[in-house]
C-alpha cells in the first residue's frame, strides 16, 4: 500500500509543488539581513591581556564574514593593522558561563564584541580585498550522506544540521536544510541527490524560495579520508549560474568545513563590492510611489545603506516622486544587485524624466 500511495502522489504532489512553487518563487525574497560586525569570543578571564587576545581573534572571524574569503587573514595590510583591533570596537561586555552548560576546558567568561562596520569596511577596501553586505542570499543545502551502509537526506532536525548551523554562522550565511516532510519525501528521492540530478532537486526547491540551491553528497573512502562532491544553481539577474566541484577531507567535521569556506568564496564572487581605485562613479536613481517627504527620507536612508554607496543627495521631489543622486564606492552593477535581493524597491522601465541628462535608474517604492 505505501509503494503504490508513493507511486500516486508523487507526480500529484509533484504537479502541485510546481505550480505552488511559481507563486513561491515569484512572491518570495530569499534575501536576509545578517548580523556581521557582532561576534563572541570564549576567554579565561577578564584581564586586558586576554581581552586584546580575543579581540584580534574577533576581528580576523569579522574580517572572513565581512570579506567571505578565508585569506583575508593572509593578507599584509591586515596583518600589519591587526594589532589595532581595539580600535575597531564599538562596544564590549563580559558575561559568564553557567556552570551546569560549562564543559570540560571551556573558559569560563565569554567576550561580546561589536565591531564598527565602517572602520571594518575600510580596511579591507585599503587591503584592496572585497567586502560583502549585510543582505545576503538564502542558501539551500540538499546533502545525501553516507554512514556505514545507509544513506540519508540531511534534514533540519540531523545532526549534522547542528554542525552546519555553526559553520554557517561563523561566515553569516544564511541557509535553509529541506524539512523532509511528506512533500520532500514523495518529490525527491535520495538518489536525485546522491546522483546530483539537477532537474528534480530545483523542483523540490521551488517551494523554499531560495537563490542558491547547493546539492551534492558526502561519504566515507577508507578510513581516514571523506570524499564530497557539490553542485552549485545560483539565480540571478534572470539568469541561472551552474557549477560543480570536488573536496577530499580528513573528517566529515572537514568536509563540512570546506563546504562552507567554498560556498562563502563563490558567493562572495558574485556579490562582493570591490572599492574603485578610480573617481568616484555616480549614478542617479529615479523613484516613484513617493507620497510625501517622509516617504523621501526612508528611500534615502535605504539608499545610504547600501553597501556601494558613499553618499546620498535628494537632488528633485515632487508629485511623480524623487531623484536621488548617488555616489560610490564601486560599480553602478553593485548597487543594482544589492537592491534586487529584497522587495524595497521594485523596478520600472528605464525612461528618462525630461530635464536629465545623465542616465537613470527607474524604481517604485514599496514601503
Amino acid at each position: 500500500l505505501k509503494h503504490f500511495l508513493n507511486l500516486w502522489l508523487k507526480p500529484v504532489i509533484l504537479w502541485v509543488g510546481l505550480v505552488v512553487g511559481m507563486f513561491y518563487s515569484l512572491s518570495l525574497k530569499a534575501s536576509e539581513d545578517v548580523d556581521i560586525y557582532s561576534i563572541e569570543v570564549p576567554v579565561a578571564n577578564q584581564s586586558i591581556s586576554e581581552r586584546n587576545r580575543a579581540t584580534k581573534l574577533g576581528l580576523n572571524k569579522v574580517l572572513i564574514r565581512a570579506s567571505g574569503l578565508d585569506t583575508v587573514i593572509g593578507n599584509q595590510y591586515i596583518q600589519a593593522n591587526i594589532d589595532k583591533a581595539n580600535s575597531f570596537i564599538q562596544q564590549f561586555a563580559y558575561k559568564s558561563v553557567d556552570v551546569s552548560q560549562q564543559s570540560e576546558n571551556q573558559p569560563p567568561w565569554i567576550l561580546s564584541l561589536s565591531f564598527e562596520s565602517k572602520s571594518v569596511q575600510r580596511l579591507l577596501a585599503d587591503s584592496g580585498l572585497p567586502v560583502w553586505g549585510k543582505r545576503r542570499p538564502l542558501v539551500l543545502l540538499w546533502i545525501a550522506e553516507q554512514n556505514e551502509d545507509s544513506r540519508m537526506i540531511v534534514g533540519s532536525d540531523s545532526v549534522a544540521a547542528q554542525m552546519i548551523s555553526s559553520l554557517a554562522a561563523e561566515r553569516a550565511i544564511p541557509f535553509s536544510l529541506p524539512l523532509m516532510d511528506l512533500e520532500d519525501a514523495t518529490s525527491i528521492d535520495i538518489t536525485d541527490v546522491w546522483g546530483r540530478f539537477s532537474s528534480p532537486v530545483e523542483l523540490a526547491s521551488r517551494r523554499y524560495g531560495a537563490d542558491v540551491i547547493v546539492f551534492g553528497r558526502i561519504y566515507a573512502v577508507g578510513d581516514e579520508q571523506w570524499q564530497a562532491d557539490w553542485q552549485f544553481i545560483l539565480e540571478k539577474d534572470g539568469d541561472r549560474k551552474r557549477a560543480g566541484w570536488s573536496q577530499q577531507a580528513q573528517s566529515k567535521e572537514q568536509a563540512y568545513t570546506d563546504l562552507i569556506s567554498e560556498l562563502g568564496r563563490r558567493l562572495c564572487s558574485q556579490y562582493c563590492v570591490m572599492s574603485t581605485l578610480m573617481g568616484e562613479n555616480e549614478m542617479q536613481i529615479s523613484v516613484s510611489n513617493i507620497n510625501n517627504f517622509a516617504d523621501a527620507v526612508k528611500a534615502e536612508k535605504y539608499l545610504q545603506g547600501l553597501l556601494a554607496v558613499r553618499t546620498v543627495d535628494l537632488h528633485i521631489l515632487n508629485k511623480q516622486g524623487a531623484i536621488f543622486k548617488l555616489k560610490l564606492v564601486s560599480r553602478k552593477e553593485d548597487v543594482l544587485e544589492a537592491i534586487a535581493l529584497d522587495s524595497m524597491m521594485l523596478p520600472l522601465p528605464g525612461i528618462t524624466p525630461l530635464g536629465i541628462d545623465s542616465p537613470i535608474y527607474n524604481f517604485s517604492w514599496t514601503q
